[in-house]
């Protein structure tokens, strides 16, 4: 079996799968947002609207991040040569239901997309029967160096990508130890 680990950024991911031994199946940045919308909508569009034009930009957004997550995910499964029981994504941080505080509080505005994003992911890989897994970024590499205490997961991870070659960035070595972080449980 294998997993996915994500990278999300707005309207974007890596996504890398890995089997439970380190194998690297399937690597791709996936789209999570159709051309032509804002990928920013709380944080940046929906400051000057009006609350009932925010709310439906906003929604509109909303609708087409599952929409393109699942359609992403569902076209990678196809794809990938062995079976994927789960999906790794980036912890949620806490936001408040009301739209219109979302919007006020700077602080919260500033991360309320990317929860949007990942939130999208989240309920496509359910509906895909995926199991759910999280991360967080500040201690992915440490948790998956303990999955795999044989390897030095950093330099492991860099001489993979000399090997595989372009694209492998930040995002790529991230997803794919959060992938490693959950594939040897299973």
């Amino acid at each position: 079996m294998a997993i996915i680990g994500t990278a999300d950024h707005s309207g974007w991911a890596i996504a890398v799968t890995v089997d439970g031994n380190r194998k690297l199946i399937d690597r791709r940045k996936i789209s999570l947002l159709e051309e032509g919308l804002p990928i920013l909508p709380i944080h940046h569009d929906a400051q000057e609207l009006d609350p009932a034009d925010a709310e439906t930009l906003v929604d509109k957004v909303r609708v087409s991040a599952e929409e393109s997550s699942k359609a992403s995910l569902e076209k990678m499964l196809r794809e990938i040569s062995v079976p994927v029981n789960g999906i790794v994504i980036r912890k949620l941080q806490e936001i408040p239901d009301d739209l219109q505080t979302c919007i006020r509080d700077y602080r919260i505005n500033t991360f309320a997309d990317s929860v949007m994003y990942r939130k999208a992911l989240m309920k496509s890989a359910e509906e895909l029967g995926l199991a759910i897994y999280w991360y967080e970024r500040k201690t992915v590499f440490k948790i998956a160096q303990e999955q795999h205490p044989q390897i030095q997961i950093e330099p492991f991870l860099t001489e993979l990508g000399k090997t595989l070659g372009p694209p492998w960035q930040k995002d790529h070595r991230m997803a794919m130890a959060a992938a490693m972080s959950i594939a040897t449980d299973q």
